[in-house]
């Protein structure tokens, strides 16, 4: 709840400290000049499909970030240490889009919570996450439980900024 609220009340800075974040890179939800900004939907639109998500990736500790084709400007705001090629079961993640992935784990199993990075696009992006054997899986999204099943490859089709969830294991 806090998070949320926290979210909806950040600004973007009005880009008079050189020292401020990349322009156009970290823009807040509300300008300085207190105008939505585009990333004000793209993070209602993620809440609310946490919300549906039912919850399940709450008892999980984030560790890492995957990212596929990323723009450096953004990798570079990630401490090299947390970004990771591989992680646990996971061997590879591929597409031809732009994804951001964060690495979580509970209990031995292992949550991933994919995003489409790319903003403008009208077209979905496939991702397909290569696991070292087959495993039991499930992807939550906006609409809930989207996907299940046994398998050493899950793929998962969002549209521009969204994302889903998926626990392995």
């Amino acid at each position: 709840g806090c998070k949320t609220v926290s979210n909806f009340l950040y600004w973007s800075r009005d880009g008079s400290d050189p020292g401020q974040r990349m322009p156009g890179h970290f823009e807040g939800l509300i300008t300085y000049q207190g105008e939505r900004t585009p990333m004000y939907d793209i993070v209602r639109k993620q809440n609310t499909a946490i919300h549906a998500m039912k919850g399940v990736y709450l008892d999980y500790d984030h560790k890492a970030f995957m990212v596929v084709n990323f723009d450096e400007a953004f990798k570079k705001a990630i401490s090299d240490n947390l970004i990771v090629e591989s992680y646990k079961e996971v061997s590879s993640v591929e597409s031809d889009g732009e994804f951001l992935i964060g690495c979580f784990e509970n209990d031995g199993k292992t949550g991933l919570y994919v995003m489409n990075f790319r903003k403008t696009e009208e077209d979905e992006s496939v991702l397909k996450i290569v696991l070292s054997q087959n495993k039991d899986y499930k992807v939550w999204g906006a609409e809930g439980l989207v996907q299940m099943g046994r398998n050493s490859e899950i793929s998962v089709s969002l549209l521009p900024s969204d994302a889903c969830f998926v626990e392995i294991g």
